[in-house]
C-alpha cells in the first residue's frame, strides 16, 4: 500500500511538470503564411513555372485539384484543356514553423483555337479611267495589314496598297487579312469599280427573278440599264433553264440562275453584269387534276355501290 501511494503521489507531481515542459517547447513553433497566385487567363497546350513563396522560407508544394484541365510536376504546370484549373500550395513546418494554411489560386484555361474575331472594310471609287490609279485605304478592326489581290488582272492589277486601273471593264479587288497568333483570319472582301474610257458614262442594270417557279412555267425578263440601253441574258444553269428571246423557261428542279449584261457603246461604258437566281421545285398537281382525281373516284365508288345492290336484289 505505501509503494502504491508513492507512485500516486509521483504522478501528481510529474504529470504537471511533463504537460508544462511540453507547452513550453511549443510555445516557441513560429507562425507563417503563404503568398501563391496564378495568371486570370492561360491557353491550352502550354507550361509554366509556379512562384509559392512561404515567410518562414521553406519550400512551397503545389497539387492540382483539377487534374482533368490541368496537371502539376514539382513546380511545373501544364494547363491540358480548356476549363477552370485549381492549384493549391502547401507548406508543411518544422520543428520551429507551424503548418502553413493552404492558398489555392485558380485561372480559366482557354482553348488554343479561341484567337478573337477581326473584320476588314474598304471603298473603291465610284468610277475610274484607264491609266488612272488609286490608293486602298483598307481598315481591319485588329489593326493588322490588309493585303489585295486584283481578281480582274487585265482590268486593273494591285501592288502593295496601290491599284492601277489597265483598261475599259469591270475591276474587282478582293482585301484579306489572315490573322496571327491572336486573331483569326477576317472574311475576304470584295469591292468593284467601272473603269471606263474618259468621256464615257458609267451604267448600272437593274432586274428580278420569282423567288421560286415549277419545271414548264416561263418568265419574260425585264431588266433595264440606267442608260437606257438594251439589256442581255444568259443563263449559267442551261440545264435547269434556257432563255429565248428574253424569256427564262424553267425546264427541271434545281437553281437557275440568270445572267444580265450591258456591253455599253460609244457614250456608256460596260455596265457590271448582275446574277439572279430562282429555286425551281417540283411540279404538284393542279386544283383541276386534284379535282379530275376526286371526281373519277366518286364515280368509281358510285358503280361499285349500284354493283352491290343489284346483286343484293338478285338483278
Amino acid at each position: 500500500m505505501a509503494i502504491i501511494r508513492g507512485l500516486r503521489w509521483a504522478l501528481v507531481l510529474v504529470l504537471p511538470v511533463a504537460a508544462w515542459a511540453y507547452a513550453a517547447g511549443n510555445a516557441d513553433d513560429l507562425d507563417q503564411t503563404i503568398t501563391f497566385t496564378l495568371p486570370p487567363q492561360v491557353t491550352a497546350g502550354t507550361t509554366a513555372t509556379l512562384h509559392g513563396v512561404a515567410s518562414s522560407g521553406l519550400p512551397v508544394s503545389f497539387t492540382s485539384l483539377t487534374s482533368l484541365v490541368c496537371t502539376v510536376a514539382g513546380n511545373q504546370v501544364t494547363y491540358l484543356t480548356a476549363g477552370s484549373c485549381q492549384i493549391r500550395a502547401d507548406q508543411p513546418g518544422n520543428p520551429q514553423y507551424e503548418d502553413a494554411n493552404p492558398v489555392t489560386g485558380t485561372t480559366t484555361v482557354i482553348a488554343a483555337t479561341s484567337l478573337q474575331p477581326q473584320t476588314l472594310a474598304f471603298t473603291l471609287p465610284a468610277q475610274a479611267a484607264p491609266g488612272g490609279t488609286a490608293t486602298l485605304p483598307a481598315n481591319a478592326t485588329s489593326g493588322l495589314p490588309v493585303s489585295y489581290t486584283s481578281s480582274t488582272p487585265t482590268v486593273c492589277t494591285v501592288t502593295g496598297t496601290t491599284v492601277s486601273f489597265l483598261t475599259a471593264g469591270t475591276c474587282t479587288i478582293v482585301g484579306n487579312q489572315p490573322g496571327n497568333q491572336t486573331f483569326l483570319p477576317a472574311p475576304p472582301v470584295t469591292q468593284t469599280i467601272t473603269v471606263a474610257a474618259p468621256g464615257l458614262q458609267p451604267q448600272t442594270i437593274n432586274f428580278t427573278l420569282p423567288a421560286q417557279s415549277f419545271p414548264g412555267a416561263n418568265v419574260v425578263l425585264s431588266g433595264t440599264a440606267t442608260s437606257g440601253l438594251p439589256v442581255t441574258y444568259t443563263s449559267s444553269t442551261p440545264a435547269v433553264c434556257s432563255i429565248t428571246n428574253n424569256t427564262v423557261n424553267f425546264l427541271t428542279p434545281g437553281t437557275c440562275t440568270v445572267i444580265a449584261t450591258q456591253a455599253g457603246n460609244q457614250t456608256f461604258a460596260a455596265a457590271t453584269a448582275v446574277s439572279q437566281f430562282t429555286i425551281v421545285v417540283a411540279a404538284v398537281p393542279t386544283l383541276g387534276e386534284w379535282g379530275m382525281l376526286g371526281l373519277s373516284g366518286l364515280i368509281i365508288m358510285l358503280g361499285m355501290s349500284q354493283l352491290r345492290q343489284r346483286s343484293e336484289h338478285g338483278v
